[in-house]
């Protein structure tokens, strides 16, 4: 046999054997079948709808010859169980340039009130957010603005809810 004659046959060999696996890979495809939930159970449930409610009176104060300011407010009674506070605190800045918050923190779900000092390099109006959160991180707020003339003239505003 000749080397040519040998080659043919091996082609010929190796075509007719990728034939057959295709065929093979043809015949097992997926099969239908018949399925369905035969299960007679009945499931019941219910679902309510909560809010978590801001706090209530939120107010500042500026004590005398302090670089700081107080605020207080009550917790709210009803709605959905808070799980704490989260607050941001938005210093007006050198000039009265504003800036992202520059003190923040958490309170627990009690907590009534909080401390923060206020830059002496501050001129401008800045403010105050507290926001209760709830279950599932669902967050409500309240701020409140202060004004700032001078290291010692930091006057507090007036309070309003976040829009949401």
């Amino acid at each position: 046999m000749t080397r040519r004659t040998w080659t043919m046959r091996l082609l010929v060999g190796l075509a007719a054997a990728g034939l057959a696996a295709g065929a093979l890979a043809v015949q097992e495809q997926a099969q239908s079948t018949r399925a369905a939930w035969a299960d007679p159970e009945v499931g019941r449930g219910s679902l309510a709808a909560g809010e978590v409610l801001p706090v209530q009176n939120l107010s500042c104060n500026k004590p005398v010859l302090a670089s700081r300011l107080d605020f207080s407010w009550a917790n709210p009674a009803g709605g959905l169980t808070r799980q704490q506070y989260r607050w941001e605190f938005y210093d007006p800045g050198l000039l009265g340039i504003g800036s992202p918050p520059t003190r923040t923190g958490t309170l627990a779900a009690t907590a009534t009130g909080v401390q923060v000092p206020v830059s002496l390099l501050s001129a401008g109006t800045g403010h105050f957010r507290l926001f209760a959160v709830g279950p599932g991180g669902w967050e409500t707020g309240v701020q409140h603005t202060y004004n700032v003339t001078t290291a010692l003239l930091v006057s507090c505003g007036s309070a309003s809810a976040i829009p949401r």
